[in-house]
């Protein structure tokens, strides 16, 4: 069952679990608490009227929080964790994208106005640009592994992309290149609709590696980065 419990419950320990600022964390947490409670009642006013798909079985209510919440979760990784990874391992760096100064607009119509762009961009000291996508894994699936939209790798790919996953239950991480680290033909997935999906292995997620939030982003990530060149 989804955990649709108020944000500040929900998150108000990521700070000790991950080892990043209390002060930023609550500020994302207050910024979409009021986020929701807006949308909420602008949807008694407006309902949504994107296709079906968009939202699976869930009602209007249920989708605008998983909207939200994925958005804030995307400002508490790359806004309070990332850029101090990254921030730590070269000082140099100009993070020229992030969470807070992404467009947060629900769209209630129109799904081709949903934005597609990077999660995170900087340039790195060699005048490197660096796009980071992020996934997030709500469960872990330590058996069966991840799966990847077939699209979004190859966009990803055309794109210059890398990934960054984030495992919740388990507060690690790991990076992913999407031309040397997705390999293997595409299979389909019947709980995403017949989507054609990549599937990140055990086996391959082991040769990649798996690391904790808290700690620091390994050096052999670095160069891939762009860090310390």
């Amino acid at each position: 069952m989804a955990d649709r419990r108020p944000f500040e419950k929900k998150y108000d320990d990521i700070p000790t679990r991950w080892k990043v600022s209390g002060d930023i964390v609550a500020y994302i947490i207050r910024r979409y608490s009021k986020k929701l409670e807006d949308e909420l009642r602008m949807l008694k006013e407006e309902s949504l009227k994107l296709p079906r798909f968009f939202r699976d079985r869930r009602t209007d209510e249920e989708y605008v929080y998983d909207l939200v919440d994925g958005w804030l979760l995307e400002d508490i990784i790359c806004d309070a964790w990332l850029r101090d990874k990254i921030l730590s391992i070269d000082s140099t760096v100009e993070i020229t994208h992030m969470g807070t100064n992404r467009d947060r607009t629900l769209q209630k119509f129109n799904p081709r106005k949903i934005t597609t762009e990077p999660d995170f961009a900087y340039l790195a000291a060699s005048k490197q640009k660096v796009q980071i996508e992020l996934q997030v894994a709500r469960e872990a699936r330590p058996k069966e592994g991840y799966d990847m939209k077939v699209s979004k790798v190859n966009r990803a790919r055309k794109s210059g992309n890398l990934f960054l996953w984030v495992v919740m239950p388990e507060d690690s991480f790991f990076f992913l290149d999407p031309v040397s680290d997705i390999t293997g033909e595409p299979r389909t997935n019947p709980l995403w609709g017949g989507k054609e999906v990549y599937t990140l292995t055990p086996v391959k997620l082991a040769e990649v590696g798996k690391y904790p939030m808290a700690g620091s982003i390994p050096q052999k990530w670095h160069a891939m980065l762009g860090l310390g060149t």
